[in-house]
């Protein structure tokens, strides 16, 4: 029997990876990409972190008691461009 396989064209893998990304992209928008991330646990719910609590696991919120102060990592989601554009440069920031 004849080996019928053919080494795949890798000199446009990041033509087809960009691609595949502009797809993406146009078939999903934030709700969808937001609504994803809740659905397969890797985000939560949207929540204040300024005004709601219980977001602790029990190990922060023993921390939390015994005077720690444990990181509870947060993304800030943007409403628009001019918000964006106020927002201010900090110490964790990569300087550009």
């Amino acid at each position: 029997m004849e080996n019928d396989y053919t080494s795949p064209n890798w000199s446009n893998l990041e033509q087809h990876r960009m691609l595949i990304e502009s797809e993406l992209k146009a078939r999903m928008d934030y709700f969808d990409w937001r609504d994803l991330g809740i659905s397969n646990g890797w985000i939560s719910k949207p929540f204040c972190d300024t005004h709601d609590s219980g977001y602790m696991t029990d190990e922060e919120e023993l921390a939390w008691e015994n005077g720690e102060d444990p990181c509870m990592m947060v993304f800030r989601i943007w409403e628009d461009k001019i918000e964006t554009d106020g927002y201010q440069q900090t110490i964790f920031d990569e300087e550009q």
